[in-house]
């Protein structure tokens, strides 16, 4: 298992990643990108760290990538403050994270 702090719309998150593939890796070699990934989304609380040993079973079982992306805030990681920029930390602003995640790293994954 591996991790990485990207930025999605200004905020950071935590990717935890499990099969060696991670986001920065996709950067610097795009042929590196999977054809399948399975990216399990945080629930609440969205912090990574109560995912690991889910995804380490799952991994297991399936052998494919797998990432787990923390919600904006929710990691003890440095962003723009909650009191001034509201709209990148409520749900619409969580969603569109995530949404940037699979346009900038997974398009055409399944």
């Amino acid at each position: 298992m591996e991790w990485e702090v990207i930025t999605l719309l200004k905020v950071p998150v935590k990717v935890l990643c499990y099969g060696g593939v991670t986001p920065s890796q996709i950067v610097k070699n795009p042929a590196k990108k999977p054809k399948e990934l399975i990216l399990v989304v945080t629930g609440n609380p969205g912090v990574t760290e109560f995912y690991t040993k889910f995804a380490s079973r799952l991994y297991e079982k399936t052998q494919l990538p797998i990432w787990v992306v923390s919600h904006g805030g929710h990691e003890d990681l440095p962003g723009p403050p909650l009191s001034t920029h509201p709209d990148l930390y409520n749900l619409k602003g969580q969603l569109e994270q995530k949404k940037e995640l699979i346009d900038s790293y997974l398009k055409g994954v399944k």
